[in-house]
């Protein structure tokens, strides 16, 4: 009888060991795949708050200030993530030299037997190049290609939403601006000269009208600034000046100005 208990004590630990070893090759080989995946690995106890990361956010994450405000960021995502049903999302995570970096978060929580979350495995996809691909061709999808100023499309959507959004009390300026005699320079200089110049205007509004604005092209020569949140008139009018004299100091030779008109937009007009 002893003999016997001491057997099944011995094929229970060696069983046990077995497992032990197996999980932990299991856990190798996910190490491995997640390192030649692009993932990263974690495990958290939402009862202790304890976090657990792979080895390899050491090499995405060099400093300890960054490794320890990844953390911070990781651990308040799981905290919140832990009573909800998402198993996939989406998060925004600080890098090195105050870059951000995007990943895809895919959870699986382990649940006691209440049901309630005691620990939430998962890894985090880096998507970062393909969210700045994406963001690329948004951006491009909305910026006039020869000026870099928005599109007339951009333009239209950003300006009515900001007038959905805006204050009742805010006074808000839309600036028009339309090249003279372009017409003339085209036919003049050619059609390489007329695009440099319009290039040269957007370069002008952008370096002149840089705060609370939205600056578009809206077709041909004609340009469009709405400006935010204006504290009276004279600044706008001062800003019309500058600009002016940024464009003109940039065509010189060519005898080019341009006409602006300024509409004020407060609450009661359309």
């Amino acid at each position: 009888m002893v003999v016997l208990t001491i057997g099944t004590v011995l094929v229970s630990v060696i069983s046990s060991v077995r497992a032990k070893n197996r999980l932990k090759s299991q856990n190798q080989k996910y190490q491995v795949l997640a390192h030649l995946a692009n993932e990263y690995l974690y495990e958290y106890n939402v009862r202790t708050n304890d976090l657990q990361l792979s080895e390899k956010y050491g090499q995405l994450f060099v400093t300890e200030g960054s490794l320890n405000s990844v953390a911070k960021a990781l651990r308040k995502f799981l905290l919140t993530d832990a009573t909800g049903d998402s198993r996939e999302s989406i998060i925004e995570l600080p890098l090195d030299n105050d870059r951000r970096g995007f990943f895809r978060a895919v959870n699986h929580r382990i649940c006691d037997h209440h049901g309630r979350t005691e620990t939430i495995i998962g890894k985090l996809i880096d998507i970062s190049e393909a969210v700045a691909e994406r963001d690329e061709l948004l951006f491009k999808s909305q910026v006039d290609g020869l000026t870099g100023v928005y599109n007339a499309a951009t333009t239209r959507d950003l300006i009515l939403k900001r007038l959905r959004e805006k204050d009742p009390e805010a006074l808000d300026a839309f600036i028009i601006i339309d090249c003279d005699d372009f017409k003339r320079v085209n036919d003049t200089h050619g059609h390489l000269v007329g695009d440099q110049m319009l290039e040269r205007l957007g370069n002008s509004l952008k370096k002149v009208f840089r705060k609370n604005t939205i600056i578009g092209r809206l077709g041909g020569d004609e340009f469009c600034v709405y400006w935010s949140d204006v504290p009276s008139l004279s600044p706008v009018y001062r800003k019309c000046r500058q600009f002016s004299r940024h464009f003109q100091d940039g065509t010189k030779g060519m005898a080019v100005s341009v006409s602006i008109g300024v509409a004020i937009v407060k609450e009661g007009e359309d």
